[in-house]
Order: structure tokens, then C-alpha cells, then sequence
């Protein structure tokens, strides 16, 4: 183009145009790069062209190479400017991630309990209180849990509390495995843990709490010399109008129904309008 009409004056500027192209790339390679290439076609056209060098003064031709260094100076401190700026957002990214982490962190130690992992008192308090709004309103079947680790006391006392931690945490690691995926397990407070069935008829909730109890039984704890330990359960279905503290209180009831029938076992109740 400028070959073609070299009576044009100030077209050579348009060498500025691929040069500024690459500081959307924020390059300085490439801005370099078109930084020769357009100082190097300058010089092409003012010693190749004769047409070019007649109607081009020597103060116009050293004119236009001083403004392509000029701007290549400019664009640079644009790249310059434009990385530090980036640098700084990546900066501030990246610190808006990490705090975004530990608050993530934060608020899952707060709702869970630090030896199991299981939710803590307060979360399940506060996603019981969910569940039974939830029921009330729109008739889903809920049932609650309650299960005691028989004779934990003895085992801290034999054993020592680091005993007492391991057996805590093979006893929920077997409530985890038999649990299904929307069920929630909550270590209600020392030995004794909380289970919210969700999408369960009774049975089913019943048949699930029974094979945990019999898998626990089982299970041999090497740090208290390969013995065994039982739970003792309370199992409550959910009716219309009860309300949380009800709800739990007769779960709690039946726990100690088990613990007084003799431990390792489930009690339970059919009755208030028990869902088939």
C-alpha cells in the first residue's frame, strides 16, 4: 500500500498498526518481532523505491523511523504496564482462592466432628430441624436413629482414650459403609451418634440399622486385644405434627429401651401412623 502510492504523505504510519495488534497478546517477543519487521520495510522502502525516496525528504524518512521507534518504546511500557497489572490481579486471585479455601475449611470444621469426620451436635441439630419442616409439609418419609456404643466407658478405663479414639472410628467407618449416600450419620456427643434416614420406608430404615449393629459386633479392634464391641439403638418414625424435640426425645427413649433389655440390639415402634 504505501509502495503504491508513495505520494501520500504519513502513510508510513500505518507500520504502527501490526505493532500495535500484539499488545493484545501482551508480548513482548512479538511486539519485538513487529518491531523489525516494520523498521526493517521502512528502510526496504526508502532504498528500493526510487519513488519513494523523490517524494520523501531525508527529515521525513528519519521522521518516520524515529516515530516506529518511539511507538515501539510506548507499546512497551504498555506491555510493561498492562503484565504488572495482570500480575497483580493474578495476585489477588489467587488470595481471594486461598481464603475462599479456608473458609471452605472453616465452615466444615465447624460443622463436623474433628476425631470422625461425622457431622458435629450443631449441624445435626440444625439439619434435623430441616428434615422434620421438610417432612411436615410435604409428607416424606423420615426415620431417626439414635445408637450408643455399649460399655465404651469400660474401654477408655482398660484401654486408655487413644483406645477409645481407634474403636470410635472403626465403629464409623462400618455406620458409613452401611449407610446410603442421602442418609445423614452425626456424632451426636462421645460414644453416642445420631442417623437421619431420607427415602426409606421403616423397614428399610430398620433392616440398614440392623446391619450395622450386627457388622459392628463382628468387627475385631486390635487395640483392645482383638475384642469386640456392641451398640444398642433407638429407631423413631416421623409423623405429621411431631415435632423435633419429640422426634428425638422417642428415639432417645427406645435407646434406652435397648440398653435396658440387654444391649446389641434395636428397639423401635410401628405405630403413629406408620408409613408402608
Amino acid at each position: 500500500m504505501i509502495l503504491a502510492n508513495p505520494g501520500l504523505p504519513g502513510l508510513q504510519m500505518t507500520l504502527l498498526l501490526p505493532m500495535a495488534i500484539s499488545l493484545i497478546y501482551l508480548s513482548k517477543l512479538k511486539l519485538t518481532i513487529s518491531f523489525l519487521i516494520n523498521f526493517t520495510c521502512l528502510l526496504v522502502i526508502y532504498f528500493m523505491s526510487e519513488a519513494s525516496r523523490a517524494d520523501m525528504t531525508p527529515y521525513e524518512y528519519f521522521a518516520y523511523l524515529f516515530i516506529i521507534v518511539a511507538g515501539y518504546i510506548v507499546y512497551l511500557a504498555v506491555i510493561e504496564r498492562g503484565a504488572e497489572v495482570l500480575s497483580t490481579l493474578r495476585q489477588a486471585a489467587e488470595k481471594e482462592e486461598d481464603l475462599l479455601i479456608q473458609n471452605r475449611v472453616m465452615e466444615r470444621l465447624s460443622k463436623t466432628d474433628a476425631l470422625t469426620g461425622l457431622y458435629n451436635h450443631k449441624t445435626f441439630q440444625n439439619t434435623l430441624d430441616t428434615f422434620v419442616q421438610r417432612a411436615d409439609q410435604s409428607a416424606m418419609q423420615l426415620q431417626l436413629a439414635v445408637l450408643d456404643i455399649d460399655n465404651f466407658k469400660s474401654i477408655n478405663d482398660n484401654f486408655g482414650h487413644s483406645a477409645g479414639d481407634s474403636v470410635l472410628k472403626h465403629v464409623v467407618k462400618v455406620i458409613l459403609e452401611k449407610s446410603a449416600s442421602n442418609d445423614v450419620v452425626a456424632r451426636y456427643g462421645g460414644e453416642e451418634f445420631a442417623i437421619v434416614f431420607t427415602e426409606k420406608n421403616f423397614d428399610q430404615a430398620l433392616a440398614s440399622l440392623e446391619e450395622m449393629r450386627r457388622a459392628i459386633a463382628e468387627l475385631r479392634h486390635p487395640e483392645i486385644g482383638g475384642g469386640t464391641v456392641t451398640i444398642s439403638a433407638g429407631l423413631q418414625n416421623y409423623y405429621g405434627s411431631l415435632s423435633k424435640s419429640e422426634f428425638f426425645k422417642k428415639a432417645d427413649t427406645y435407646l434406652y429401651d435397648a440398653k435396658n433389655n440387654g444391649k446389641n440390639q434395636v428397639q423401635h415402634s410401628r405405630s403413629y401412623n406408620y408409613f408402608v
